[in-house]
């Protein structure tokens, strides 16, 4: 398992998924950098022997105005172990320019040395497809709509029925991304598909 922190005092991000949105006031004010520095003490001083936890995520999809460079800076100080965890450079840009977002995005942090993983692998909608790209790498076909059941009133029959399509349905991978990530020549950021 690992341990997330989504949302730090203060709100580390200008989304919701940061605790607060339109705040991002984390990075400007020494108290909440501070609190939550004595959280991670505490967290780490209880689960520190226990071999489930892989790792810890200090905080989930920041976003300060420092830069790569300065995080360099601040990583090399720290002298630990970085990965990024939760991202999706590709959602909601089109698919040829969310491929060659990835693409240039997994260059920038493997050039800093920064191990990075995708999120989501697979997302599966009601509609179904790419659109402008969803989170998912692989969501589910066109021709694979997923319908709208309401837990809280269907039956458990109903239930079985939805959760067994999922294993035949028709799934679809981000293709831009696929040929981006595998392509011997990196986007000259960002331009019309070679």
């Amino acid at each position: 398992m690992i341990l997330d922190l989504h949302g730090a005092v203060g709100s580390q991000g200008w989304e919701h998924h940061s605790g607060c949105a339109n705040k991002n006031l984390y990075w400007n004010t020494q108290d909440y950098q501070d609190r939550t520095i004595w959280l991670w003490q505490q967290i780490a001083a209880r689960y520190k022997d226990r071999a489930a936890v892989a790792g810890y995520s200090i905080l989930n999809e920041p976003c300060s105005r420092d830069g790569m460079c300065a995080w360099q800076d601040k990583l090399a100080r720290a002298d630990a172990a970085f990965f990024i965890g939760e991202f999706q450079p590709w959602a909601l840009m089109g698919a040829e320019l969310g491929g060659q977002v990835t693409r240039a995005t997994y260059d920038a942090y493997a050039a800093a040395g920064w191990p990075a993983t995708a999120w989501t692998y697979k997302l599966v909608t009601n509609k179904g497809g790419q659109g402008k790209g969803t989170w998912g790498l692989v969501t589910n076909a066109r021709d694979s709509k997923v319908p709208a059941l309401d837990f809280n009133q269907a039956s458990l029959a109903e239930i079985e029925t939805l959760f067994r399509r999922f294993g035949s349905m028709h799934y679809e991978p981000q293709q831009a991304v696929m040929k981006w990530m595998q392509s011997p020549t990196p986007p000259a950021p960002f331009g019309p598909s070679n």
